[in-house]
């Protein structure tokens, strides 16, 4: 009886597509979708796509660590931990400074003042190392994952470009209003650039929350000859 590497009988296959213990043990769509092929076209799987299949398996039930890929994703799920620890605190922060400087300003009680000062400073401390650790994983989509930024650029690079551009910009120049500007400003004014440094800190998490769903559920793109990934609508994202 003609078997693969798990064990699994290839010839009930055949014609057909396989059943969903064939398909626990494939690890993407794309072997998914080969596999489709292959048992469409009534063909065994050759070495080279078993070996495939092999290394997949291993990866997922049983990592080496000698392996690139295992290697990338350990680096990127360290970077990415690490810095997602400050993001978080960022946004949390944000809308409480501005909760505490709406409550000086209609009370006149200096307390909720000073209150602003000491958690401003505690923002920027956080938004600083939120820089210093989020520079490092926009690079790691090049050095770790230099085949996926290609293709799929044209789809990701938007909103990652938008964060970048809008969001983070929008929030570090107020913050800066927002930390030094508080006598200059007059009250009215630096609540206006705390709620700004707030908008734009929640602004940048709706864009990566915009990448990152895109990337576990892709829609509204077409294929470009080159293989590439681009926006086709809007709309539908």
């Amino acid at each position: 009886m003609d078997r693969d590497v798990y064990g699994t009988n290839l010839k009930r296959h055949r014609g057909g597509a396989p059943d969903e213990k064939w398909f626990h043990h494939v690890a993407s769509r794309r072997d998914v979708y080969k596999l489709g092929e292959v048992s469409e076209i009534k063909k065994d799987i050759p070495a080279k796509q078993r070996y495939a299949l092999r290394t997949a398996h291993n990866r997922r039930f049983g990592a080496n660590v000698n392996d690139a890929l295992f290697l990338h994703r350990i680096h990127f799920a360290f970077t990415i931990t690490f810095h997602y620890l400050f993001p978080q605190l960022t946004m949390g922060l944000a809308p409480l400074i501005v909760v505490l400087k709406t409550l000086a300003i209609r009370t006149g009680n200096e307390a909720y003042n000073e209150s602003t000062r000491f958690w401003t400073k505690i923002f920027g401390i956080n938004f600083a190392l939120g820089v210093v650790t989020g520079i490092p994983m926009e690079f790691q989509f090049g050095t770790n994952w230099a085949q996926f930024s290609r293709l799929t650029g044209g789809v990701i690079g938007q909103p990652l470009a938008m964060e970048g551009t809008f969001s983070f910009f929008l929030e570090s120049a107020f913050l800066g209003l927002f930390l030094y500007g508080e006598k200059r400003l007059g009250k009215w004014g630096h609540w206006w650039a705390g709620f700004l440094v707030f908008l734009g800190s929640w602004l940048s998490g709706f864009f990566i929350i915009v990448t990152d769903a895109w990337m576990q559920h892709p829609v509204a793109y077409t294929r470009l000859p080159n293989g590439g990934f681009s926006v086709s609508s809007f709309w539908d994202c």
